[in-house]
């Protein structure tokens, strides 16, 4: 074969050398390449087979979909767990902290309960319940609250007035003592819905009384700068009571005579719970004409009459004719020969209203 031919030599599965090149073989292949010449790696013949796929089956189909899902279904198990030992110790703290007792639930060392079932003075429930209760420790505490305490009297026919009239006369008489005393109107300083109840000729005087402190006799104002507690009814107690008369001007009249205790609760600070609570105790005397005996114009219910005094009072607002509560009073000092009166029986609707101790 011509040295210039370029066929591979077939015997010894090598390329012919170059011109002028001479050929160094290697111990394994009998040849070595140059320096310039790419080794050759071995394959291995896995590589050298086309891709075959292969079906999964039905249990490696479930063996996959396991592996997949296991670690999140792991994580929310582990979180499911963590929350319930939470849960677990925060009842056990709860039940523990229960049994033991602590703040206002805590056992009182001391007698809880009078003779009347009352928290005895001193304990830990009087303390806590003064503030859970304002009316707690006072006469008030029994009292109905707001127009539950005015009850009124069975209606009987009496003199000249039919039982059906004389029902009329009463319903009339406890509308005007919750507008007086109670309504949010009147109470705020307004006293025309009070004196819409009144009959037209006895308006006219009944409003000049409230320029002035008379007015505070039968209805109560309270000043817009007070701390009076307008999330709680007052409470009431008190009677009412009716007969058959005639006035001075010789006009048959129903007269109804309401005694009642009204009790106001402010907002300040006080060592005994009475030293936040307003009384005013008044009797007013309400007449209702008998309608033939008087002019279109005077029929309906007049204020004949009205009497009162108050406790805890800030003499200088009810002189203005406002309720407020009084400001702290000096201790009394040891040795005085003063006579302190108790202040439950300004409570009591039976206590004499010419008391000597108001402003």
């Amino acid at each position: 074969m011509n040295s210039d031919d370029a066929t591979p030599d077939r015997s010894t599965g090598t390329d012919p050398a170059p011109a002028g090149t001479t050929r160094i073989p290697d111990t394994a292949t009998g040849r070595r390449p140059d320096d310039t010449e790419p080794a050759r790696l071995a394959v291995p013949d896995w590589m050298r087979q086309p891709e075959q796929e292969h079906p999964l089956t039905a249990t490696e189909r479930v063996r996959l979909g396991w592996e997949h899902h296991f670690g999140r279904t792991l994580g929310v198990v582990g979180g499911l767990l963590v929350l319930a030992l939470l849960a677990g110790v925060g009842w056990i703290g709860y039940r523990v902290r229960q049994h033991f007792g602590t703040g206002p639930t805590a056992v009182a060392a001391t007698p809880t309960a009078g003779p009347d079932g009352s928290p005895a003075p001193g304990s830990d429930a009087e303390h806590w319940a003064r503030y859970r209760d304002r009316w707690a420790g006072t006469p008030a505490q029994t009292f109905p609250s707001g127009a539950a305490g005015i009850v009124l009297p069975p209606a009987h026919a009496v003199g000249p007035y039919t039982a059906a009239q004389v029902r009329d006369g009463l319903a009339l008489v406890r509308r005007a003592l919750v507008e007086a005393r109670l309504g949010p109107r009147m109470l705020a300083g307004d006293n025309g819905p009070f004196l819409a109840l009144m009959a037209p000729d006895a308006r006219a005087d009944l409003r000049k009384e409230f320029t002035n402190a008379v007015a505070l006799n039968y209805a109560t104002r309270i000043g817009g700068k007070t701390r009076w507690v307008r999330t709680e009814t007052p409470r009431v107690k008190g009677t009412v009571t009716y007969r058959p008369t005639v006035d001075e001007y010789g006009v048959r009249v129903l007269e109804i005579t309401t005694n009642f205790v009204w009790v106001y609760p402010f907002d300040v600070p006080a060592t005994d719970p009475r030293d936040a609570l307003v009384v005013m105790h008044d009797k007013v005397v309400w007449h209702v004409p008998h309608r033939n005996d008087v002019r279109t114009g005077s029929r309906g219910l007049w204020l004949w009459s009205a009497t009162s005094y108050g406790y805890n009072v800030d003499c200088a607002a009810f002189r203005r004719g406002f309720l407020d509560v009084s400001p702290p009073l000096p201790p009394v000092v040891t040795g005085s020969t003063t006579t302190q009166t108790n202040p439950d029986v300004y409570y009591d609707p039976q206590h004499p209203l010419d008391s000597k101790d108001r402003c």
